[in-house]
């Protein structure tokens, strides 16, 4: 995994531009190779009511693309449209309508790409925007990405500029980003945490699971660190803002030893067989529900039951999207136990993800967001053995199919955490779990 530091302004990619400063990560590139997967892959495809008069007023030279085909109903309803917004129809097998024989956009070959719709003429690129500046990663789902191929983004630096001010999605963090519930970060001060946990990261000696356990661990010592040194809060209620001297103190104090307290506990490994299938079970139950209802568990009676059946390993287990079910025992696929190659993608996936954000831009602190980064990290792996099985690949080719899946089910494209947090009763039973001191080992390691 490589390590950007910011002090070294040389290891980030920067360029002043009319409205922002631009970070793209070293040695990123993406060009199109038509693959198709991102028409496939998303269960809508918003579009603005400018282009969608474009779009029906062209549809004639737009279908001279798509020989054999009539399109009666271009548009459907968006039922996550917060601006009366439509969305473009799929075919029954799940694609887009204007994709092409050769994965291909027909409106894009028709009428150019300015009159695709915004979220495809975005894609793979997230924009987030910072105090300092913007940072443009990009989305794993894409096959492209997951192989690093095509023009580096440190060479795409206008067209970026250009993208970001037109892009649907450009998700803005503040000058202060929580840690948990009880306390908050100056930008600078997260900024050096999250250094920290990607240097740490990078520590390729140790396995990445002893990476990751010690990146929970070295979070976990910040907040006894915090709780000893910062005085008591008036407001119990009220965040406390932590003082920037106090994190430097820390984190220096960390690099003087090279992380040795964390890594030293991390290296004793304490994971707990039973509540890793009682939790991955029963995530992956609420994950299935999703799929085939759009609704997750909420009857009292269907999650007893679910949760049971996961604690004692009963029946079979849904791994969405794959159709079969699965023996329980496909739980205990860990990463230390996959191909170096298969490890190596995971570890550019675990650096994009941070690079762009995706600590920074949860509403949950950091502490929490790093955690679901570590459940996403666990699910890769047991989501690798069920392509290999399920699709008969080869494991690393598997675990390249399942970064995608995991990336666009429980990662950037995803809802899914967020909406078992506005239920009461799956947030009672997930919060349980991610608050066990033996969380990460649990998630992450295989008892031997």
């Amino acid at each position: 995994m490589e390590s950007a530091s910011h002090d070294n302004p040389s290891s980030w990619v920067e360029k002043q531009a009319t409205t922002a400063i631009i970070h793209t990560y070293p040695e990123s590139r993406f060009t199109c190779h038509s693959c198709g997967v991102c028409c496939r892959t998303f269960p809508r495809i918003p579009v603005d009511e400018k282009r969608a008069r474009e779009i029906e007023a062209n549809l004639s030279r737009i279908q001279e693309l798509l020989p054999g085909e009539h399109i009666a109903d271009v548009f459907c309803s968006d039922p996550d449209a917060e601006t009366g917004e439509r969305a473009i129809s799929r075919r029954p097998t799940g694609e887009c309508i204007f994709l092409t024989k050769n994965n291909t956009c027909a409106i894009h070959a028709a009428l150019g790409e300015a009159a695709k719709p915004q979220v495809c003429r975005d894609f793979p690129y997230i924009f987030r925007r910072t105090p300092r500046g913007l940072f443009v990663g990009l989305s794993f789902t894409c096959p492209t990405v997951r192989q690093n191929k095509g023009k580096p983004l440190s060479e795409q630096l206008p067209q970026l500029q250009q993208w970001f001010q037109e892009a649907y999605r450009c998700d803005t963090i503040g000058e202060t980003v929580g840690l948990d519930n009880s306390y908050t970060l100056e930008w600078q001060s997260y900024e050096t945490l999250e250094l920290a946990i990607s240097d740490l990261l990078a520590k390729r000696e140790l396995s990445l699971s002893h990476r990751l356990v010690a990146a929970h661990v070295l979070l976990g010592l910040f907040r006894l660190w915090m709780d000893s040194q910062l005085p008591t809060r008036d407001d119990p209620l009220k965040p406390q803002m932590i003082p920037h001297h106090e994190v430097m103190q820390f984190v220096q104090a960390l690099r003087q030893t090279d992380f040795r307290e964390p890594v030293r506990i991390a290296s004793k490994p304490r994971p707990n067989p039973t509540a890793r299938r009682t939790f991955l079970g029963f995530l992956l139950a609420c994950a299935a529900s999703m799929w085939k209802t759009g609704k997750p568990l909420v009857a009292s009676w269907t999650i007893l039951k679910n949760y049971t059946a996961a604690a004692l390993g009963i029946g079979r287990l849904e791994i969405p999207p794959l159709e079969p079910a699965f023996s329980y025992r496909i739980l205990q696929r860990c990463l230390d136990e996959l191909p170096r190659e298969a490890q190596e993608l995971i570890e550019r996936y675990l650096a994009m993800s941070i690079f762009r954000k995706d600590l920074a831009a949860s509403h949950d602190g950091l502490r929490r967001a790093f955690a679901l980064l570590t459940i996403r990290a666990g699910l890769i792996p047991i989501y690798g053995e069920a392509f290999a099985r399920a699709e008969r690949l080869e494991l690393s080719e598997a675990v390249a199919v399942a970064v995608g899946t995991v990336e666009n089910y429980y990662g950037h494209h995803s809802k899914f955490f967020a909406v078992i947090d506005r239920i009461p009763r799956l947030a009672t039973v997930f919060d349980s779990f991610l608050t066990q001191k033996n969380f990460a080992d649990t998630i992450l390691r295989r008892v031997k």
